[in-house]
């Protein structure tokens, strides 16, 4: 009788479309509530987990089967195992921080109050093991495309909506409901690539010619955000996919001409942002007669990086085992001044010390094997680019970079096992 009870509250309470809505309103950030952080993501996410609480109450001498060998619980079990480590090395190094007071100039208890929060979430959809990882990828990525592409529309026709600012302050970078364009370029930088690896695994005309508007919408929006990183991560995964197509085909002069007419086309549309991203003196790179020079930004914004990421280790060397713990604790010009490296690799390094950093190390290194083993180049593209826009900017709080992974660990050993069969 339970178990009949429970499939009917199951059916009604699609939990892969919950997690799915509850990633995509993650990215809401401005749309939290006043005075406390917290939005719409974390009342979906904490209504799962009050679920889970009370069903694995009723289910646990039900016959309900917790078996690690559940395929969505093996999918999980690389992220869950990292995420206690690194946790739990987060902590010995807050204490250690506080017990020999030194004066680092942490902030520890957002750090800790989101980690904590994170691992809990993982937890409970491990030991539940009750999503399906591929459906859930599918809601996630179809839903927060259409909502940027929806959004990136309205944009282009007034600078807020209902409220919400879509431009960052005075300027023409786009976020539309994140805090900065940075923000929005992290979280929509894989989603063109998932979408075409969704297109390309379709077999309806109406859903593939629907990604293709997405995919469009997508780069439109990572360009106006103007983002160097996801720009960046953007052209070195197109290269590689380009490489690959014409390695790989027959018709290798057509797709370079194919490419090379889109292109110049995009550089034509958006030649002023390009412009403005890299240089500066000319307000189109075709004009004769300007002289063009590096853009100031760039060079500063190299400048202050190396020097976070320099500290960053001479402050890790201090503290190798733990680090320093949770918080921000580097600086530009010398350590403790508050700073977060926004490099995962200093971060870490940082916050749970060279174990914490080898232990990541290994996570990531074992879904590029699992990537590159399924042959699926689309998904080491949408790997490659979370890679780098991780070097740039930090991520590591947010449920969408760890669900992003399990997306693309979970489609590349469906291949991989196949690849295995055959």
């Amino acid at each position: 009788m339970f178990r009949d009870i429970r499939k009917k509250i199951e059916k009604l309470f699609n939990v892969n479309l919950l997690i799915a809505l509850a990633l995509v309103t993650s990215t809401f950030t401005q749309l939290r509530f006043p005075g406390v952080p917290v939005g719409f993501s974390d009342i979906l996410f904490l209504l799962y987990i009050g679920y889970s609480f009370l069903a694995i109450l009723y289910t646990y001498n039900s016959g309900y089967s917790y078996s690690i060998l559940q395929p969505t619980r093996a999918t999980l079990l690389p992220v869950i195992i990292f995420l206690l480590i690194f946790v739990f090395l987060m902590t010995t190094g807050t204490l250690f921080s506080e017990i020999t007071e030194i004066d680092t100039g942490l902030s520890p208890h957002h750090n800790l109050f989101a980690f904590f929060y994170l691992a809990i979430l993982f937890l409970f959809i491990f030991i539940r093991g009750d999503i399906d990882v591929g459906l859930t990828a599918r809601y996630t990525t179809l839903i927060l495309a259409l909502v940027v592409s929806i959004a990136v529309v309205i944009s282009l026709f007034t600078r807020d909506f209902i409220g919400v600012d879509f431009y960052y302050l005075w300027t023409d970078r786009l976020m539309l409901l994140t805090r900065s364009p940075n923000h929005l370029a992290d979280f929509i930088s894989p989603l063109p690539f998932l979408l075409l690896y969704f297109l390309f695994n379709s077999k309806s005309k109406t859903f593939q010619g629907l990604m293709i508007i997405l995919v469009l919408l997508v780069l439109l929006a990572g360009v106006m955000s103007q983002s160097k990183a996801t720009l960046l991560a953007w052209a070195i995964a197109m290269s590689f996919l380009l490489f690959k197509l014409i390695y790989s085909s027959p018709y290798t002069r057509y797709i370079i001409g194919f490419f090379t007419i889109l292109l110049l086309l995009m550089f034509l549309i958006f030649q002023n942002e390009f412009n403005g991203l890299f240089f500066h003196g000319t307000k189109n790179i075709l004009d004769s007669g300007n002289n063009l020079h590096l853009n100031q930004g760039i060079l500063y914004d190299i400048y202050i990086r190396t020097g976070l990421i320099y500290n960053a280790i001479e402050l890790a060397n201090l503290s190798p085992i733990f680090g320093y713990g949770a918080g921000a604790s580097t600086g530009i010009t010398e350590p403790f001044l508050g700073r977060e490296a926004h490099n995962h690799i200093a971060d870490i390094l940082i916050i749970s010390g060279y174990f914490g950093l080898l232990m990541y190390l290994l996570l990531m290194f074992f879904i590029a094997i699992q990537i590159v083993n399924s042959k699926k180049d689309l998904l080491l593209a949408a790997f490659i680019v979370i890679t780098i826009v991780s070097l740039f900017h930090f991520q590591l709080r947010q449920p969408l970079f760890w669900f992003y992974l399990i997306f693309i660990l979970h489609g590349s050993s469906i291949f991989t096992a196949k690849n295995k069969l055959t």
